[in-house]
């Protein structure tokens, strides 16, 4: 349960990152419009800031939901290998 709760939290973080990097260009054009060399400057600042750190919680995100796959994956290996086991210690038996 904690697991799937990590990679939602990682999820949002990556929706809101990419979000801040929009609203971030927009202040940068926005600015660019006005002749304000800050807020130009600041709103490159926050593009690269909110694309690092998308990247950076994309990134996790696909990697606790490889982690949870992977783990998913084994879990249905052994079930599927248990059976198999059961169904070939029956057909012994006959």
């Amino acid at each position: 349960m904690q697991e799937q709760i990590d990679i939602a939290v990682a999820s949002a973080a990556a929706s809101v990152a990419t979000k801040a990097t929009y609203g971030s260009s927009a202040v940068a054009v926005g600015s660019w419009f006005l002749s304000s060399e800050f807020g130009v400057l600041m709103g490159a600042i926050g593009v690269v800031g909110g694309l690092l750190l998308s990247w950076y919680w994309h990134r996790k995100t696909y990697e606790l939901q490889k982690r949870a796959d992977d783990r998913e994956h084994e879990l249905r290996l052994l079930e599927h290998e248990a059976s198999v086991a059961l169904r070939n210690t029956r057909n012994r038996k006959d």
